[in-house]
């Protein structure tokens, strides 16, 4: 990518603060009363593949917090792309629909958020709380022209 399109990048976090930390107290909760419970799920008679299940699912349950708190979501004239757990990017040229979803004064606790349809089948779903980030979204869908593109 060269100068000029790197200085044209949008990039912002994926999810609200309100979002992850209300993600954060759930999941700290969680741990709480799962610590709370040792007691008692320690007269339980557990299987090796219930103990790795638990584990397991509770593995995923950080591992996807983690991701909410370093995700980002950006736009430049290539595409969008998000990093999570598995990195997603889309090209502008191999969108064929978009919509923005988003409520309206919500926006800090309900993640707004892009979903596109690529050539090849399937949907994509971009998370974006940065305003900029939005707003490029926002003109996409009403111009359908890619908004980085369209500024250079």
């Amino acid at each position: 990518m060269s100068v000029a399109a790197e200085a044209m990048t949008l990039r912002g976090p994926a999810f609200p603060i309100g979002v992850r930390l209300l993600a954060s107290v759930l999941v700290a909760s969680l741990m709480h009363w799962a610590i709370r419970s040792l007691d008692e799920l320690a007269g339980v008679r557990w299987t090796i593949w219930t103990g790795v299940g638990v584990v397991g699912a509770m593995a995923l349950v950080v591992w996807s917090l983690v991701w909410m708190w370093r995700s980002r979501t950006g736009v430049d004239a290539e595409g969008i792309h998000q990093s999570w757990i598995r990195d997603k990017r889309v090209a502008w040229r191999d969108i064929t629909q978009a919509r923005l979803i988003a409520i309206p004064y919500l926006d800090g606790l309900i993640t707004p958020r892009l979903v596109v349809r690529p050539r090849g089948g399937g949907v994509v779903v971009f998370h974006s709380a940065d305003p900029r980030v939005l707003g490029a979204f926002a003109a996409y869908v009403t111009t359908g022209v890619p908004p980085i593109a369209a500024q250079a």
